[in-house]
């Protein structure tokens, strides 16, 4: 069955800052059970917990974990009263930077000089705060935990759900199955008087003239009527829809 369940966590990144971590779980149908994971670098170390709590849980189907996080929006407060919440500069990178732009104007006069913006993006020049391993690794097993925890309860509803259409479907077969079955016998018999006038008719128009004993051809058409109506006899398919 298909399922989806999420689930948010906070995970302190230092310096009075906080990351919003969101764990999602999907499922999808599957005759066996296969375990994917999305997974940011800093939740890595929660994925044997938690494929272990979703080999607990679940024994088929495709199922997806899914992580992502973000500065939590109060880290524009943290920062003002804390220069380094959201991060410190590489004094090291940034002279290098400096450097190397140095050396770029002198070979072009004529470009522009860097601006913040890229310079703060450029790589190594700003180290985020990223928290402990463990921090990490406990707040995504907790919000994967409760995401599963979720997509099991919307599964056991859809299964719930299904269990009524199907409760439904099979009345109404049962009904049919019930208003059908009486009326069998007489469609056989039905069956067996105009197949014995058609075939005699068919049968006396090509023995005519040739002698043949009236009663013996009756019988004969009666026996193959009889071995038809055998086979074509459905109350061996009414006994097995029944049992199923």
């Amino acid at each position: 069955m298909t399922g989806y369940g999420s689930a948010s966590r906070q995970v302190s990144l230092g310096a009075g800052v906080v990351a919003d971590l969101q764990v999602e779980c999907r499922a999808v149908n599957s005759r066996f059970l296969d375990l994917g994971f999305r997974l940011p670098d800093e939740c890595r170390g929660a994925e044997p917990a938690l494929r272990e709590m979703a080999t607990q849980s679940l024994s088929r189907g495709k199922v997806e974990f899914r992580a992502a996080w973000r500065v939590n929006s109060g880290a524009a407060g943290a920062a003002k009263a804390n220069p380094h919440a959201l991060g410190a500069l590489n004094k090291d990178r940034l002279d290098a930077l400096y450097t190397l732009q140095e050396h770029a104007q002198v070979a072009f006069p004529h470009a522009e000089a860097l601006r913040i913006s890229d310079i703060l993006r450029w790589p190594g020049i700003v180290s985020e705060p990223r928290g402990e391993e463990e921090g990490w690794i406990a707040a995504t097993v907790e919000a994967g935990r409760a995401a599963l925890a979720v997509l099991m309860d919307s599964r056991h509803a859809e299964g719930k759900a299904l269990v009524t259409v199907l409760t439904t479907i099979t009345s109404k077969m049962r009904e049919i199955v019930k208003s059908i079955e009486p009326k069998v016998p007489a469609y056989v018999s039905q069956y067996q008087e105009k197949l014995t006038e058609r075939l005699a008719e068919a049968l006396a128009a090509q023995e005519q003239g040739k002698g043949s004993s009236g009663t013996e051809l009756m019988e004969r058409i009666r026996q193959e009527v009889v071995l038809y109506a055998v086979r074509i006899d459905v109350a061996e398919e009414f006994a097995r829809l029944k049992t199923h």
